[in-house]
């Protein structure tokens, strides 16, 4: 039976009944994203209550197709409806005045349960007329009139509505998907990516396209973002280069506008100066704010921490990418604790399958057999690349023959003035940035990172992925990578006697390195992507509620 059979079926069962008597009756449904169908729960019987006559079509196995929405009506012992699911198929009489009353009462109710709409609408797909003496009259509340007798007149006309009725909005109740807007200060992506592009990436390209319509706003452009042609969604910039500048405000309330034209539920600021900014701004236009912090907060000062504890008041919820992030964020930004979430980095793993890099060894003239130490970060002051490069000098007097692998972009001139003063320049190599360096890493003997600061190392995940034992600071989420002792080693930072003994047990001990290793390979299989991405989705999917 038809969506049109179904609607007939109930006008005539109220023929001189209600629908005589009160005109602005609505039926019509309502429900919550990726549920599919409409389930009629019939049991035959007319209730009488008050002036409302209700009767279900006396029929089970009737099913009505809606966009998107399943929804099953239930009565308690006195008759009275009850939501037994996220929804339910309604004929209900509108308030004779005022707003509280049917219409209130069922918005309370389907908010909780995560509904967003804007208008009361029908959306039944209709294949033949409905005779026009028959068919309900348009509301008179909760729905624009014009766009109402359009709908009806295409319902007596027989025509079919699109998954977007004509009366409802995007992001109402008939539009499933919700809006996810990612505010970001810039995406360098390429052989530049870093770990929070890199992994924004990953989320935008594993988001349920289902359930989620994503959108990324970035502060300033990029040469990657300017030449990138099959980016994972729809890009735009504010070409916002500096907070501190007065004309920023503009293009930051068209932000608003933006936010508020595109019917956004949810905004995710990453990085800091979106973080400073973006919170106020998408939330005066409406949308619910998360903000992920994704380190320990090497970039805070005095003034930005006031900015942040500001800002954070227009925030939602909070992200951390490691416990050791959420418990800094607690402590130093102010922000409640069990509203932060912890969302770990998730990797693809069959990346860490490839073969190794077929030419570097003869690239850089490292043997067959020579041991190789190796470092994925790019060159930043609180990277320390400076300490490995002197644990290293140790090292090589230990083990003549092991090689230094330095990966990542950045300035390089302190260190390349560091090997040139300890004569290492044979065996220290600058390998520059890479788009994948898990062939690269396929060739180390151990993995470090020597950073002062971290909030849950890509570089480390990957060392782990590949099967390496890493050697690392007990700084940030590190502690909650590596096992002491199972699957690599811990130092204190600036700790260079302490390295560079950990580094040679290592290479000391292949048959050790070998069991951390597969021990790595074990720890890392929890950090998938896959994961990473349905933690994300479950916090949308709470704040969209």
């Amino acid at each position: 039976m038809g969506a049109a059979d179904v609607l007939q079926r109930a006008a005539d069962e109220f023929r001189g009944g209600i629908f005589a008597r009160e005109p602005r009756l609505v039926l019509g449904a309502i429900g919550a994203s990726g549920l599919n169908g409409l389930g009629l729960d019939i049991d035959g019987q007319r209730e009488q209550a008050g002036e409302r006559t209700i009767r279900r079509p006396p029929a089970h196995d009737e099913r009505c197709k809606l966009a998107g929405i399943n929804l099953v009506p239930g009565r308690d012992e006195r008759g009275t409806l009850k939501w037994r699911r996220p929804g339910a198929l309604f004929v209900q009489r509108l308030p004779a005045r005022g707003k509280r009353g049917v219409c209130q009462q069922v918005t309370r109710r389907l908010t909780r349960y995560g509904v967003r709409f804007h208008h009361w609408t029908i959306a039944l797909r209709c294949s033949k007329p409905v005779p026009a003496e028959t068919a309900p009259k348009p509301m008179t509340r909760g729905v624009d009139r014009r766009a109402s007798t359009k709908m009806w007149n295409k319902v007596r006309a027989g025509g079919e509505f699109s998954r977007q009725p004509l009366c409802s909005a995007p992001g109402s109740v008939m539009n499933t998907r919700a809006r996810i807007l990612y505010v970001m200060d810039a995406f360098y992506g390429g052989d530049a990516v870093g770990g929070t592009e890199g992994q924004v990436l990953q989320l935008l390209t594993h988001l349920d396209r289902r359930r989620f319509e994503p959108h990324l706003v970035l502060f300033r452009s990029t040469p990657y973002i300017e030449q990138a042609d099959r980016f994972p969604c729809p890009v735009d910039v504010l070409q916002i280069d500096s907070l501190m500048q007065p004309r920023n405000a503009a293009r930051l309330l068209a932000l608003t506008a933006f936010v508020r034209a595109k019917h956004v539920g949810v905004a995710h600021v990453f990085l800091n100066d979106a973080a400073i900014a973006a919170p106020f701004f998408c939330r005066l236009a409406g949308a619910r704010v998360v903000a992920s912090r994704r380190d320990m907060g090497f970039w805070y000062t005095a003034g930005k921490l006031r900015a942040l504890r500001i800002s954070n008041h227009f925030v939602a919820r909070m992200v951390a990418n490691s416990e050791a992030v959420r418990q800094n964020v607690h402590v130093r930004e102010g922000y409640p604790i069990d509203r932060i979430d912890v969302c770990y980095n998730g990797h693809d793993l069959t990346r860490f399958d490839v073969q190794p890099c077929a030419q570097l060894r003869a690239r850089f003239g490292i043997g067959d057999t020579d041991p190789v130490v190796g470092m994925v970060a790019n060159f930043r002051p609180w990277k320390r690349h400076h300490d490995l490069v002197l644990a290293f000098a140790t090292i090589r007097r230990r083990h003549p023959t092991a090689h230094l692998l330095l990966v990542g972009t950045g300035d390089t001139d302190h260190c390349r003035a560091a090997v040139r003063t300890l004569d290492l320049e044979r065996c220290v190599h600058f390998v520059g940035g890479v788009a994948d360096p898990v062939p690269l890493i396929r060739h180390f003997n151990v993995g470090v990172l020597c950073s002062e600061s971290e909030g849950m190392s890509n570089a480390v995940i990957e060392y782990m992925g590949a099967g390496k034992p890493a050697v690392c600071t007990n700084v940030g989420g590190n502690t909650e990578l590596v096992r002491e002792g199972e699957s690599g080693f811990l130092v204190a930072p600036g700790d260079i006697a302490a390295l560079a003994e950990r580094i040679s047990f290592v290479l000391l001990h292949p048959e050790l390195a070998a069991s951390m290793g597969r021990k790595a390979r074990e720890a890392a299989e929890q950090f998938t992507v896959g994961r990473m991405a349905d933690a994300y989705m479950d916090v949308y999917r709470r704040l969209a509620s």
